[in-house]
């Protein structure tokens, strides 16, 4: 019993895992246009105060790690089914995500800018404007938004605290704000999401078991119906069998009837003439045949007289 409960919180962690990643390919498409957009934006911005090989270099490692990211996508889009439950997809991501991060978080070392705090403030903002923009994306899984969040931000963060200087400390003090909020808010949005997806997966649970209960009650009512049917073709036959019956019994007894009415009048002769006999003048031989006669004819009139009445007595009369 244990067994099978492990067995199926494996199977259910397994498929809130699947579905996760799902939501995660989903929105990684426009992030890394936003990276791309963004990462062209602070190129340009830094232009003139940082080298321009870093600066190519920087953008360079960008677009690849963006060109893998849109080429992983295009793959997991019409990847089978079967292999889209691969665990393998889920980390393939994961670590694209993870370069990115580290890339940004480069960035907010070898692009700060030394003497220029507008162009300092410039790149946290964007620093911070990718990791926030990332937390609707990234938070579905905890690990991919850390290995992009903790990367990109924690560099910078040392970067102004080593300055020394106050407004710099105060940038830190702030970076490393953001940084925990970051980090509450992707928690609680996890948390969010795979409540989300856990009544997702029962209420689709519960529409197949009602949809499955549906089923077993139509096909009940059909067999329901059907069992009526073959009971109701069964009292029709039945019925018209007792009536046939009826009939014949009906007719029977009037046969009956008709036949013994028939055969009392000839009888009713047979006995009258062999009384008219009986008072002629006849040997004693003759005598004796001619009231065997009539007795077996006072005998088979009986007969018939009964046959009458329960004729009668059958046909209600």
């Amino acid at each position: 019993m244990k067994h099978s409960e492990n067995s199926q919180t494996s199977n259910e962690a397994k498929k809130l895992y699947i579905e996760k990643v799902k939501l995660l390919y989903a929105n990684t498409a426009g992030s890394t246009v936003a990276t791309l957009i963004n990462s062209s934006i602070l190129t340009l911005f830094l232009w003139n105060v940082i080298s321009h090989s870093i600066l190519i270099l920087w953008l360079a490692c960008n677009v690849l790690i963006t060109v893998f990211r849109f080429l992983l996508v295009y793959k997991y889009r019409y990847a089978s089914a079967k292999s889209i439950e691969s665990k393998k997809w889920g980390e393939w991501l994961i670590a694209g995500i993870a370069f990115n991060g580290i890339v940004w978080g480069l960035g907010g070392i070898f692009l700060f800018s030394i003497g220029s705090i507008p162009h300092q403030a410039m790149l946290a903002f964007v620093i911070a404007g990718m990791v926030a923009g990332s937390l609707g994306t990234y938070s579905v899984i905890k690990k991919a938004f850390l290995v992009y969040c903790i990367p990109a931000s924690i560099p910078i963060m040392i970067k102004f605290l080593t300055m020394g200087e106050d407004i710099q400390l105060a940038m830190g003090g702030m970076t490393f704000l953001f940084i925990l909020v970051m980090l509450v808010t992707a928690k609680r949005m996890n948390k969010m999401i795979t409540t989300s997806l856990k009544l997702q997966f029962k209420n689709i649970s519960l529409i197949d078991s009602l949809t499955e209960n549906k089923r077993q009650t139509e096909k009940l009512n059909k067999e329901l119906k059907s069992e009526i049917k073959e009971r109701e073709k069964t009292e029709k036959a039945l019925l018209k069998a007792t009536k046939e019956s009826e009939a014949a019994n009906q007719a029977k007894s009037e046969f009956l009837a008709n036949m013994s009415h028939e055969l009392r009048t000839p009888m009713n002769g047979v006995i009258a003439s062999t009384g008219l006999l009986l008072d002629t003048n006849i040997t004693d031989e003759q005598r004796e045949f001619i009231e065997i006669i009539r007795n077996s004819g006072d005998s088979l009139l009986a007969l018939i007289n009964d046959i009458l009445d329960f004729s009668k007595i059958e046909a209600g009369k």
